[in-house]
């Protein structure tokens, strides 16, 4: 049976943590500001997108125990479609609220949920009752010499009910929530007795100026702090007599006199005990003002402007008018070359430039609603443009580059005009042991390493088809690459090799964004082949091979960048390591790094290396699991 497995040495720690669930719940009844009496209902519904456990009930912070939940709620349900269980978002109880003693008293709700989470709301209420709790015997109610009265919609009044023997009026008013009369105020004989009536208070609104003959609305209004208002009656008191519409509703209209003058009038208001008070309201009439002198519009024919010989020319004009509107546009021409004017009559005038540098000088005349004419002018310069100035070329004398002592060095350069074409190229060695260049006046330079370690500086200038130069330097730096390792024993049979190969096959990946265990990687410039990288990556993979294990870390304890740095000149490496019990392709080993969830992928996507190594090592009689590893050595 084949067998895989891959390591990484790069690792990572990942921590999940839950959001927090979301819980909207409403106090149904109760609600805010109203008054119960005797059993009613405390109610509402919750809902949220973890398991609610419990719904516990306070009244001034005393626990009436938990509420039962899961009631029927179809309208919850349309609300909050994608709640779990909203259909089953109701809870409720009853309540006796004749147990609490009368005045205002606060309900408090907490919700919780599976994980513990609490949320809560308050309404204020308040409460009233007979003076027993409980009344058993029917005959303790005498309703025979009440009387009952609908103050307004949705309010009830029964007057001189004899409840237990006493005297009482009871106001009774619409709850929504419940759908029927309920209680909302207890008034007993000697409470009326003792309460004095307060009069009302009456405000006839606030002067104002008319003109002759305009429809003038009084508009008052009157309030009762201890009852309601049930008459209003307004009078003429001074000025030129007029007829008053609706004097006894609460606005009243008139037809202001043709005469100027002032005209009082007089609000008077009563209450339901006969209690009243006035307020008087002053309407002077007077001559309209006269009509204003027209102020002149103002014209605005745009900034100048130069344009191209030939180029067709849309000149946008405007115009204000304060005291009216713009009803007239006209263009013409005062100075300068002929064309023809399009759309003269409007605010929009064109024309096709002459073929010629010159100008034109237009004059925008506009009108308003009462003739008067205001005036501006623009100037449109016809003038070739100038030529744009050259533009410096971009030299790129290409990457850095480390190389062995001994090897031939390639660099490539390139160079750019953004208006022209480059013309000439140019190396030359700034620094460093000397050099013989080959190609020197063409882009691509080559020479023979030194056999002594240093660093080479090269310069490339670049000249383009105006004479303009830039330039760009680059580093060669040599190294003599350290003893190598000894092989492993030939009579173990463990062979190896550096497999250049594979790593066209990581730059093909590393030239498209990926997806890395959910991470988004972009796309990242291909990695170079280091021969340095490739003999130590070879070496690691033919002592997995031939000792039998498989570990970043050597069987003598050496660690991974203990191993590598020895063979490179930046300052990080990465290792991916792969192993098989069979041999695989290229691809094969990269598609396994790809699909790993130990950072591989990670590796093989990281902009931080730009050099790469890739050696392999094999033993077939090893006696071990895996007779096949890769070793990918990358640098930074």
């Amino acid at each position: 049976m084949t067998k895989f497995t891959w390591l990484s040495a790069i690792l990572s720690l990942a921590v999940c943590v839950s959001a927090q669930a979301e819980i909207k719940f409403a106090i149904g009844e109760p609600a805010e500001g109203s008054t119960k009496s005797g059993i009613g209902q405390i109610s509402g519904w919750a809902v949220s997108d973890a398991q609610i456990v419990s719904v516990e009930a306070f009244i001034d912070g005393v626990s009436l125990g938990l509420v039962p939940y899961g009631g029927t709620r179809l309208d919850v349900a349309t609300a909050f479609p994608d709640y779990p269980n909203s259909e089953f978002s109701g809870w409720s109880m009853k309540w006796n609220y004749s147990l609490l003693s009368g005045g205002e008293h606060e309900l408090t709700i907490v919700i919780t949920d599976i994980d513990d989470n609490e949320v809560s709301q308050s309404v204020i209420f308040s409460t009233t009752g007979f003076k027993s709790s409980f009344i058993q015997d029917p005959e303790a109610i005498d309703l025979s010499e009440a009387s009952i009265s609908i103050p307004e919609p949705g309010r009830i009044t029964v007057t001189g009910a004899i409840v237990e023997g006493e005297e009482v009026d009871i106001e009774l008013c619409w709850d929504t929530a419940t759908q029927q009369f309920q209680i909302d105020r207890i008034i007993w004989e000697e409470d009326e007795k003792e309460s004095e009536n307060e009069p009302p208070r009456a405000n006839a609104g606030s002067s104002v100026d008319v003109e002759p003959g305009a429809s003038v609305i009084l508009s008052g209004s009157g309030v009762d702090p201890d009852g309601s208002i049930v008459s209003y009656s307004w009078k003429q008191v001074t000025g030129t007599e007029v007829d008053i519409s609706g004097a006894d509703q609460r606005v009243a209209e008139f037809t202001a006199p043709e005469t100027p003058g002032s005209l009082r009038f007089r609000l008077t208001v009563a209450d339901n005990e006969g209690a009243s008070d006035d307020d008087d309201v002053v309407i002077d009439v007077v001559d309209p003002s006269p009509e204003p002198e027209n102020v002149a519009p103002t014209a605005d024919a745009g900034p100048n402007r130069t344009v191209e010989p030939g180029a067709l020319v849309s000149v946008a004009g405007s115009g204000s008018d304060n005291d009216g509107s713009i009803v007239e546009w006209y263009w013409e021409i005062v100075s300068g070359v002929a064309v023809g004017l399009n759309n003269a009559n409007t605010d929009r005038v064109t024309f096709t430039a002459p073929e010629e540098e010159g100008y034109v000088e237009l004059l925008l005349t506009v009108t308003d609603d009462d003739g008067a004419t205001g005036s501006d002018s623009v100037t449109i310069t016809f003038e070739n443009p100038a030529p744009p100035p050259n533009q410096d070329p971009s030299a790129n004398a290409g990457s850095n580059q480390t190389v062995d002592a001994g090897t031939t060095v390639t660099v490539t350069g390139g160079g750019t005009d953004p208006d022209g074409t480059v013309v000439l190229w140019q190396w030359e060695q700034i620094s460093g042991t000397s050099v013989d260049l080959s190609g020197a006046n063409s882009y691509e330079v080559q020479f023979t390493a030194p056999e002594t370690a240093g660093q080479i500086l090269l310069r490339l200038t670049v000249t383009d088809d105006d004479g303009a130069t830039d330039s760009d330097d680059v580093t060669i730096t040599v190294e003599t690459a350290p003893e190598p390792d000894p092989e492993p024993d030939p009579d173990d049979n463990t062979t190896g090799e550096t497999l250049q190969s594979m790593l066209s096959v990581i730059n093909s990946v590393r030239s498209e964004p990926q997806d890395c265990n959910g991470a988004e990687f972009p796309a990242v410039p291909p990695l170079q082949w280091d021969s340095g990288l490739a003999s130590i990556a070879m070496q690691h993979s033919m002592d997995m091979a031939s000792k039998g294990y498989f570990s970043h870390t050597s069987e003598d304890g050496t660690r991974m960048g203990d191993r590598v740095f020895p063979y490179w000149s930046g300052t990080r490496v990465g290792e991916n390591i792969a192993a098989s019990s069979v041999n695989r392709s290229d691809s094969h080993i990269v598609d396994l790094w790809l699909s790993s969830t130990s950072g591989h992928c990670e590796l093989l996507m990281s902009d931080d290396f730009t050099h790469a190594g890739i050696g392999t090592g094999q033993n077939t009689q090893n006696g071990y699991t895996y007779h096949y590893f890769w070793t990918l050595d990358v640098g930074g």
